[in-house]
């Protein structure tokens, strides 16, 4: 399930997803949902969090953790790996390799906290 978290770093962060909506989804019979977040929505150019956003997807985990709800979290677009892009760094340049390990590890480290 798309929650709303894939939009530029420019956007505003306004929530389009409450917790009525995982209970509604709990009471359909749905076990879990699919989180798709953005590289430019969690982390700024130089790597650094964008606060507010992950407040917003761990807001929504623990509803999903109160409904009963299991959460797939999936690092959806890059900066560096568009769907859509000719080029695709994250494939050719280590710098960019790292660079998605770190934001990986930032984000694995959020999440176990």
């Amino acid at each position: 399930m798309h929650i709303g978290f894939q939009s530029t770093a420019a956007e505003q962060n306004d929530p389009v997803f409450y917790e009525k909506d995982i209970q509604y989804i709990h009471q359909a019979g749905f076990d879990h949902i699919r989180l798709p977040v953005d590289e430019e929505q969690l982390w700024t150019l130089d790597g650094r969090r964008e606060e507010e956003a992950f407040k917003l997807m761990g807001d929504c985990i623990q509803w999903c953790e109160h409904s009963g709800l299991r959460v797939i979290i999936d690092l959806h677009i890059l900066r560096s790996h568009h769907f859509n892009a000719a080029e695709k760094p994250l494939w050719t340049k280590p710098e960019e390799q790292d660079k998605f390990i770190a934001l990986w590890k930032d984000l694995s480290g959020f999440l176990h906290t």
